[in-house]
């Protein structure tokens, strides 16, 4: 795989970015356990999901509802930041 579409060079450059943003590195740093939990659970899912054996269908479906979650959790996301 190319370096530069590793989880971790992708990681790097997202806390460069960060940084320049005025985000400490102490903030960072209790980000990094979550992004990477996150990054391998989607390695996980996008090797299920294009298994040759799985029927599209299935693939289909989880695709489906984890997009659903996603719509829920900006629901939920935007509903608090009106509330602030």
């Amino acid at each position: 795989m190319n370096a530069a579409l590793t989880i971790e060079s992708f990681w790097k450059a997202f806390c460069a970015h960060q940084i320049s943003r005025g985000v400490s590195q102490a903030q960072l740093r209790e980000s990094e356990t979550a992004f990477y939990s996150g990054a391998v659970t989607m390695y996980d899912i996008m090797m299920t999901v294009t298994d040759p054996n799985l029927d599209p269908m299935e693939a289909h479906s989880i695709l489906a509802a984890l997009y659903d979650e996603r719509e829920d959790f900006l629901r939920i996301h935007d509903m608090a930041a009106i509330d602030r």
